[in-house]
């Protein structure tokens, strides 16, 4: 009985979550990212990707600063847009919440 009392405590929990409006602003942001911003979110994929195979390598790779560079544009690029700061920091705030909900359920079985 117990098991499913926790059971459904916790689908109680992850509703009222999915139901809170960061959550819900943070889905959004997120939709709208990967729908306009597809063409940056390829381009900084792509340039991690062969920069993470030139790390490898290390610095004394012959192509090190010049993907190092593509990369870091990249993502300047893509973090730079209003949109992207505003789902990071939404993304920080509800990482937040999170922790704060975990302590509590840890404060309750502390206590029981």
């Amino acid at each position: 009985m117990k098991y499913f009392e926790l059971c459904e405590k916790s689908r109680l929990l992850a509703k009222e979550i999915m139901e809170d409006d960061l959550f819900k602003e943070l889905v959004e942001c997120k939709k709208t990212i990967d729908c306009k911003y597809q063409k940056e979110i390829d381009n900084f994929k792509k340039s991690e990707i062969k920069f993470d195979e030139v790390k490898k390598y290390g610095t004394y790779h012959p192509d090190y600063q010049k993907y190092k560079k593509a990369f870091m544009d990249a993502k300047n690029q893509l973090f730079g847009l209003d949109l992207v700061k505003r789902y990071k920091e939404l993304e920080r705030m509800f990482q937040k919440k999170l922790e704060t909900i975990s302590d509590t359920i840890k404060q309750s079985i502390k206590s029981e």
